[in-house]
């Protein structure tokens, strides 16, 4: 990869306490190297279809191209750069139709790539990457509420579920951007 490097800042949307990343990616990579990219640096597992939706671009970017439409766009084939070209643009990004976890990446900066830097990478960012199939983000926010008061009533319940997960230290609150900086390079490291 080479040419520009675009640093995104990414909300998940109506998430309370916000849940959002700061991350660089080049500019010349393909929709569906997005999609890999922010499966990372969410923390998720890539187990749901997904689409990306730009303002102003007819069609959406989907990998579910037996559903397309006229103006849909293959991810593999359709590049960042070519429909993201100004700061301040916006991208829409929904992952698991059904739970419907619905991101908004805002272009911060057009950037010269650094030398020695690593691209992709993760900045920074603010909570963990939510637990998938809960109902999305409200099913997460009930969930994280049931946890911690032990006089709801399925606290009881929401615990079993975590420690039947192995998930008991999980800490809604946790994230590391260099441990995901570190994923990311073993993922796209040549």
């Amino acid at each position: 990869m080479s040419g520009k490097v675009y640093q995104f800042k990414m909300n998940l949307v109506e998430a309370k306490p916000p849940i959002w990343r700061r991350f660089q990616v080049y500019a010349d990579i393909t929709f569906e190297e997005l999609h890999y990219i922010i499966q990372t640096v969410m923390e998720w597992g890539d187990n749901h279809l997904w689409a990306f939706t730009i303002p102003g671009v007819k069609g959406v970017i989907t990998p579910d191209l037996e559903e397309a439409e006229s103006d849909d766009k293959d991810p593999q084939e359709t590049v960042l750069s070519d429909l993201v070209k100004e700061e301040k643009a916006t991208i829409m990004y929904e992952y698991d139709f059904g739970d419907s976890w619905l991101h908004e990446l805002k272009l911060e900066k057009i950037l010269e790539p650094e030398d020695g830097k690593f691209y992709p990478n993760c900045e920074m960012g603010m909570g963990a990457g939510p637990l998938e199939n809960v109902g999305g983000i409200w099913g997460y926010m009930r969930v994280l509420e049931a946890l911690k008061n032990p006089k709801d009533d399925e606290h009881k319940e929401v615990k079993r579920w975590f420690k039947e997960m192995e998930m008991e230290d999980y800490d809604p609150s946790y994230f590391d951007a260099s441990e995901v900086s570190a994923w990311l390079r073993e993922l796209y490291e040549d």
